[in-house]
Order: C-alpha cells, then sequence, then structure tokens
C-alpha cells in the first residue's frame, strides 16, 4: 500500500535490510548511505505519485500497516 506521506517504504526497509547485514564495512557503508541520501529528505521534494521519500519524513498515518477484517475481530 503506497503512503500517502510519499515515503518509498520497500525502498527504506531494503537500505536498512542491507545495513543490518552487512553493517559498517567501509565501502558498503558508503554505498548504503548514499542510497538513503538519494531518497528525498523534505516533504517539497517528495513525489506521492513515485514515492520517493527516506524514512524521516513519515508521519505515522498509519495506513501502509495492513489493517485486520473486521470480520475477524473478536471481543471477548
Amino acid at each position: 500500500m503506497p503512503c500517502p506521506a510519499g515515503v518509498n517504504i520497500p525502498e527504506n526497509f531494503a537500505i536498512l535490510n542491507n545495513f543490518a547485514f552487512k553493517g559498517k564495512r567501509g565501502f558498503w557503508d558508503i554505498v548504503i548511505k548514499r542510497r538513503y541520501r538519494k531518497l528525498a529528505r523534505s516533504n517539497k521534494k517528495v513525489n506521492k505519485e513515485h514515492p520517493n521519500g527516506n524514512a524521516s519524513i513519515c508521519v505515522k498515518y498509519g495506513k501502509c500497516i495492513a489493517q485486520p477484517a473486521a470480520a475477524s475481530k473478536r471481543f471477548f
């Protein structure tokens, strides 16, 4: 589901996973940081039709999180 604020969620997770896997190892540290810096850092530069924003512009709408179906909710 696309982010209404324009955050590129898959790319941000890919960068986070690469950083966690490869860590701070010279060359990879530079490559991973460069990928993150290429993403838009302000709302003025974000393309909401083709999300290109980094995680810092997230405003926590919560629409990117899968919501449970109303029928599956049970109250005890």
